[in-house]
């Protein structure tokens, strides 16, 4: 059996619109921090959320509730960037 080298051009999952995003690699890195973003402001607001919930103290509670409000925003904006990112990808 011949072994053929690995390269990004081999892989079949790759939708041909995103081939740029797989081989620039500051593309590739863009995307990647804008689906953490995403997932971590949705993670941390959760997390917040609970926090408010369980907590005692008024003050805390605002605090907590402000900043998982804070949290959804980005996770918003992240995943509204990543769209964005991936329409502009099919369209180039």
């Amino acid at each position: 059996m011949e072994n053929k080298p690995e390269n990004q051009f081999n892989k079949m999952s790759v939708k041909p619109s995103f081939l740029h995003t797989e081989i620039c690699g500051s593309c590739n890195r863009a995307y990647q921090v804008t689906q953490r973003m995403g997932k971590w402001g949705v993670g941390v607001a959760i997390v917040l959320a609970a926090l408010a919930i369980l907590s005692d103290d008024s003050g805390m509670k605002m605090g907590a509730v402000l900043l998982a409000v804070a949290a959804v925003i980005v996770a918003v904006f992240a995943n509204k960037l990543k769209h964005r990112f991936e329409a502009y990808s099919k369209s180039h």
